[in-house]
């Protein structure tokens, strides 16, 4: 398994587990936000967007997405979105995010939560490399509120000079640069969601999934790969191809003592769409 799979956990334990201004003050990163970015409809988000089936359109318009940007007119040339209902699971911690990823760097956009709403929080990862000190992580104060056990629309976007963006419900939160990821030619775009420890557990919901790759814009004209880490936590696409819903849900098994930083290539359930 490519390295890449392991290094979107690391460090997210740290964000539960101890103060916030403590957990901030070792991993942050400046807000950034590029005023000048409009959503526009390029030729071959045009062409995309007149190819889309009905049933694709309807799931768009019922999602949580209440601001402008979808995958659809984002100023990127790769993005995936979708709506996360993650549910607050007493004495689990717990996680889900949508990501996209090459060999040795990845982004990812997370909820996180310890099952409490004092500890309920989006989430940016930015992985230059798994080099030590070569990751970023956000600050709360970067982003709205965020509420235990309501479905909020997230998207991450990487456009290939290696601006990134993230989005909650359509509207424009942080921009930030990961130029390492400029170097590849592969990016997978993925959903995963996880636990922190032996024990606890993870219920997520992801719907109204959307990827943009290059020039192709679709709900569900992917291939799904599970890339499923534990054996206690199962991904279930079921329902997928009718209704566009993918679940990831379980109670994590980690040997005592072991936790999604130490543990973090074994923490979860994902799936690829390719």
């Amino acid at each position: 398994m490519r390295k890449k799979l392991c290094c979107l956990m690391m460090c997210t334990m740290i964000a539960l587990t101890m103060p916030f201004s403590a957990a901030a003050a070792e991993k942050t990163m400046a807000r950034n936000v590029y005023p000048n970015q409009t959503p526009a409809a390029t030729a071959e988000t045009q062409t995309a967007q007149e190819t889309q089936t009905a049933a694709e359109t309807t799931a768009v318009q019922a999602s949580t997405v209440t601001g402008n940007y979808t995958v659809d007119n984002v100023d990127a040339d790769y993005a995936i979105e979708a709506d996360i209902n993650l549910a607050g699971i007493a004495g689990s911690a717990s996680i889900a995010k949508v990501a996209i990823c090459c060999a040795w760097s990845a982004i990812a956009f997370d909820i996180v939560t310890d099952s409490t709403p004092e500890k309920t929080f989006f989430y940016r990862e930015n992985i230059h490399s798994n080099a030590a000190g070569d990751q970023d992580y956000s600050e709360r104060s970067q982003y709205p509120t965020a509420e235990l056990g309501q479905t909020y629309h997230l998207m991450i976007s990487f456009r290939k000079d290696g601006q990134c963006a993230t989005y909650v419900n359509g509207e424009l939160i942080e921009t930030f640069t990961n130029e390492e990821m400029i170097n590849y030619t592969i990016y997978d775009m993925s959903i995963e969601a996880g636990a922190m420890q032996d024990g606890q557990s993870v219920d997520a919901v992801f719907s109204n999934i959307r990827i943009k790759k290059g020039n192709k814009i679709s709900s569900n004209n992917w291939s799904l790969k599970n890339m499923d880490n534990n054996p206690g936590i199962h991904s279930d696409t079921s329902q997928f191809a009718g209704s566009g819903v993918i679940k990831i849900n379980g109670t994590i098994q980690l040997a005592d003592g072991e936790n999604w930083d130490t543990a973090y290539n074994g923490t979860s359930g994902k799936i690829y769409f390719e």
